[in-house]
């Protein structure tokens, strides 16, 4: 009489392959979310331990705070930039609709030029 041997690994991939094979021919993915939200409630203490331990690690890492300041700073500028634009077009169409205003500006602009040009000649 010979001994059934059995390879765990086999088993496990042919598991595996059949649950894929099952749930990619699910035609009712409404029902799949169903069991997925169960699931994730059934764990969410474990999960929520698992997310915490995830991002303390990533904040005691000085790479990832260095980096997460880096792009702290660029959002902060780009809208900094992207609220003083509308600022300077608001104050740009004042001095447009103001004749005297806008008089002085364009003495002001040949003024700058003028003087660049002395520094440059």
């Amino acid at each position: 009489m010979n001994k059934l041997e059995i390879n765990t690994e086999d088993l496990r991939e042919v598991a595996f392959a059949a649950v894929k094979e099952k749930l990619a021919s699910a035609v009712d993915y409404q029902s799949m979310r169903s069991i997925m939200d169960t699931v994730m409630n059934e764990r969410r203490g474990d999960l929520e331990r698992f997310l915490g331990e995830c991002l303390d690690s990533v904040l005691a890492s000085p790479e990832m705070r260095t980096t997460l300041l880096e792009e702290f700073r660029h959002k902060m500028a780009k809208k900094l930039v992207a609220d003083l634009e509308g600022t300077v077009e608001k104050a740009t169409n004042a001095y447009r609709q103001n004749p005297t205003l806008r008089a002085r500006l364009v003495v002001a602009i040949e003024n700058i030029i003028t003087e660049e040009e002395r520094r440059a000649g």
